[in-house]
Formats: structure tokens, C-alpha cells, sequence
């Protein structure tokens, strides 16, 4: 394993994983005229993003804090969500 794949490998650790990926990035050139490029990160890796945005938030207490701010198009307008929330 290279230095970088094991840098990144660290850094998905951090991540909640459903298959925690054994590879880092896979970079395929092809022909070298950057029509088919191909670029791939954790490709063995399944995760599931509301898992790792809301869920695992609320279950370290804090789903009521803050998770989105949505501003409309008058600044005076907003609405915040929270983790809780938007995982309802």
C-alpha cells in the first residue's frame, strides 16, 4: 500500500461504514487524451450518507443542534433544521 492510499485510508476511518473499503483512489489515464478518465475513491467501500450526516449525530446527542440554514431569497427569511429534524 502506498503512503497516499494509506492517508486516505486513515482518513475514511472516520466515517461510518456499512464495507469499510480496503482501497483508497484507483486512477485510470486510459489513452491520455482525457476522454476516458477514470477516477475512483473507496470503490470497495458502501456507505450510507444520511448514516453519516444525521443518524450518528443524533445518536451522540446532538440532534438538537443546528445541521442546516436555509436562507431564502430575503435575508430576513431563514429557517434552521436540525439534525432531529431533518432525520425525521
Amino acid at each position: 500500500m502506498t503512503e497516499t492510499s494509506a492517508f486516505w485510508l486513515e482518513k475514511a476511518a472516520r466515517l461510518d461504514w456499512m464495507t469499510v473499503p480496503t482501497k483508497a483512489g484507483e486512477v485510470d489515464y486510459g489513452n491520455g487524451t482525457g476522454t476516458d478518465v477514470s477516477i475512483k475513491w473507496f470503490a470497495d467501500g458502501v456507505l450510507n450518507v444520511s448514516a453519516n450526516c444525521l443518524d450518528r449525530h443524533v445518536a451522540a446527542g446532538k440532534g438538537d443542534v443546528t445541521a442546516i440554514i436555509w436562507e431564502g431569497d430575503d435575508p430576513t427569511k431563514d429557517t434552521k433544521i436540525t439534525y432531529a429534524e431533518a432525520l425525521e
